[in-house]
């Protein structure tokens, strides 16, 4: 699967491709950015399996 971190413009800031198996799936990506201290910024992240399912959620996130 891709998942994808996109920001509110909808450019990718970074991608991890993982693979997994069976009706569910686990593990843990960290993505870093550097923003200025006191600002905010929304980041919408993106996941999308091998048959092209996708789902996505997205977060406003202070620095």
């Amino acid at each position: 699967m891709s998942v994808g971190v996109f920001d509110s413009g909808g450019s990718r800031l970074d991608s991890n491709e993982r693979s997994a198996s069976g009706d569910r799936a686990s593990g843990t990506d960290e993505f870093e950015f550097k923003h200025r201290d006191g600002s905010s910024f929304s980041v919408r992240l993106r996941v999308t399996d091998e048959a092209g399912a996708a789902t996505e959620a997205e977060r406003t996130v202070d620095a």
